[in-house]
């Protein structure tokens, strides 16, 4: 055994450990976000196009400063983009397999297909797509809403913003200084 394999073996699992870490970054932070939608302390309005931040994770996100900020609202935009993207490749699969299933139907004629038939039929065009063939989510601006975490009434956002994940702009304001404006519009 020459020194030269050892060290290329080496620096080869040292880039692989490397990968490995930092996919396992990656899912931890999914995982993170995940139980942050599911606990409520983050929510994204589809139909608005709103995001709402609760104020204690929203001052976590902060404690990172302006580049944690603005890397945690564009991390929570990804997640949200690959849940979007996720949900239209499965309903484009199901129309697709709907539709290869109705066209072998009417080309069974009296024939009656039989579940495995169906399941067989479904497996085929499940293989035959490419996720190019969907067309995918829009990218799109949204706003987003500070919310202070508490049940008491009928509470007002602590602060409010805009983000554009196209070019990465983005805006804040306290809600005290943009709540005059709208009164007067």
């Amino acid at each position: 055994m020459s020194a030269f394999g050892f060290w290329r073996r080496w620096k080869e699992r040292r880039r692989e450990r490397k990968q490995l870490l930092h996919v396992r970054d990656l899912a931890s932070g999914w995982r993170l976000l995940e139980r942050m939608f599911m606990t409520g302390m983050l929510t994204f309005d589809e139909k608005a196009n709103r995001l709402f931040i609760a104020q204690p994770f929203a001052v976590m996100m902060m404690a990172g400063g302006a580049d944690g900020w603005v890397n945690s609202v564009r991390n929570i935009y990804l997640y949200t983009y690959w849940r979007r993207s996720r949900e239209a490749w499965e309903a484009f699969l199901r129309q697709e397999e709907l539709a290869a299933v109705r066209k072998a139907v009417r080309e069974a004629g009296q024939v009656r297909l039989s579940s495995d038939d169906i399941a067989r039929i479904k497996r085929a065009r499940r293989w035959e797509v490419s996720v190019s063939d969907m067309k995918a989510p829009a990218v799109n601006p949204f706003e987003f809403f500070i919310i202070p975490d508490s049940t008491a009434g009928v509470q007002e956002p602590v602060a409010v913003g805009y983000y554009n994940p196209s070019d990465g702009e983005m805006e804040i304001a306290a809600w005290q200084d943009v709540k005059p404006y709208l009164r007067q519009h």
